[in-house]
């Protein structure tokens, strides 16, 4: 199963209160348009895909309000789908249904709210791969619903236009991972930090050697044009015309190429700290570049 999946499986496990079990039903009819049942006297009827979903409708309507319903399972061959529906008993429109399912807004029942939401409509990314929580919506008030509740409970959302529908996602990790614990999914958020850390561990990691090879190849670098440098004056002047501090420092150079500054200065006698080998190593550019220029001016 997707991350995605596990997330929903565990929301569709929690037993909201009578108080707050009308808005995780409300949330659920906005997304999933109800219908009426031309084979049974047109009698409200919600058919789905997701048997976690209409599982979850059919618990609550029986247990808060006691609303008979009946069961079915149908397969679509054109889609090759299995698709499941409850027809609504005694109940003939949305008004008689609303009425039902009046809540006031609270922390508790805006979270249950966005939970329903999810359920019926909504995603989260695994966070092996990124970091993204959606819910999409049939239209632009459902969707300004959704994002006035999960500023309410104080977070930051933002929506975009897809195929017609209304997205409003969440792309900060941080605060996904405390929309999953506000809705209840407690399991599936403590996983999601799990992965976080590590991918964070491992950026750090991946930046740290990123920048090691990053300064080993510019002391790579810094150290084969030093090389050229001495040849250049080796040939056209002769390392024991240099000064007793520079021909030492060459002589080094050219037995130790890949050493760095600081290894340089420990072998000379006596140690030299890394801002004095790295001083006798510019004069010693210098002096090549002059030789250069003469060279070519000649």
């Amino acid at each position: 199963m997707s991350f995605s999946t596990d997330v929903k499986s565990e929301l569709a496990g929690i037993s909201p209160q009578k108080k707050d079990a009308a808005a995780e039903l409300c949330a659920i009819f906005s997304a999933k348009e109800l219908k009426k049942d031309p084979e049974n006297a047109g009698l409200l009827c919600l058919q789905d895909e997701n048997f976690l979903l209409v599982k979850k409708v059919f618990t609550i309507l029986k247990k808060s309000f006691n609303i008979r319903m009946s069961v079915f399972v149908r397969n679509v061959r054109k889609r090759n789908k299995v698709i499941y529906g409850l027809e609504l008993c005694g109940i003939w429109d949305e008004k008689k249904l609303n009425e039902k399912l009046q809540f006031r807004k609270t922390p508790s029942s805006m979270a249950a709210y966005l939970r329903g939401a999810f359920i019926a409509c909504g995603s989260v990314n695994d966070p092996k791969r990124s970091y993204h929580l959606e819910f999409l919506l049939r239209n632009e008030k459902d969707a300004e619903k959704i994002s006035e509740m999960i500023s309410w409970l104080g977070y930051e959302s933002r929506s975009t236009k897809r195929k017609g529908e209304t997205v409003v996602y969440i792309k900060d990790s941080s605060v996904i991972s405390e929309m999953l614990a506000v809705m209840g999914a407690g399991v599936s958020m403590m996983n999601y930090e799990n992965e976080r850390a590590m991918n964070e561990t491992r950026g750090v990691i991946n930046r740290r050697v990123n920048c090691e090879l990053g300064n080993l190849r510019k002391s790579t670098e810094a150290g084969q044009k030093q090389l050229s440098c001495i040849e250049i004056i080796r040939d056209h002047m002769g390392l024991d015309n240099l000064p007793d501090g520079l021909k030492e420092i060459a002589e080094l150079r050219i037995n130790n190429p890949e050493a760095s500054l600081q290894e340089l200065g420990e072998m000379m006698d006596p140690p030299l700290g890394r801002s004095g080998v790295n001083h006798r190593l510019q004069k010693l550019l210098g002096i090549a570049e002059n030789i250069t220029v003469h060279l070519e001016e000649m």
